[in-house]
């Protein structure tokens, strides 16, 4: 199993949508969707279906969204 540990701390409650898409926009692997407590969050995510290549993963909320790269080296 090939996994990566996403960490973040979220400031408020907030609806967050976490998903990892392709280049083009296309929804690869939905991480999490639903409402993320005040504090830090810890998930694990399995790379597994990804092959080597540069992806991103979105962190999204009704008020912004935010894209960061990905690279999967296989």
């Amino acid at each position: 199993d090939e996994t990566i540990m996403l960490e973040f701390i979220s400031p408020e409650t907030v609806y967050l949508n976490i998903y990892i898409s392709d280049l083009n926009g296309q929804v690869l692997v939905k991480i999490f969707e639903g409402e993320a407590k005040k504090d830090m969050q810890n998930m694990l995510i399995s790379t597994d279906k990804l092959t080597t290549g540069v992806y991103y993963l979105i962190y999204q909320t009704p008020l912004q969204k935010q894209a960061k790269p990905l690279y999967i080296i296989r």
